[in-house]
């Protein structure tokens, strides 16, 4: 427990958060959705399956 309150005084509370540029890093390159798709991966997802069901429906 002690490391983990340590860690939380010093990212949240310290602002010593020395791998933020690398979490950033890989959200933007495999979580940003709205970046790749233009909305949210809930949106996307519904659209899809909305989608489909138009498609078969026809």
């Amino acid at each position: 427990m002690d490391a983990i309150a340590e860690m939380i005084q010093r990212i949240f509370i310290d602002g010593d958060d020395y791998k933020s540029a690398a979490r950033r890093t890989v959200f933007n390159k495999y979580l940003n959705y709205p970046q790749a798709n233009g909305m949210l991966a809930s949106e996307f997802i519904y659209r899809s399956i909305t989608d489909e069901f138009k498609s078969s429906s026809e």
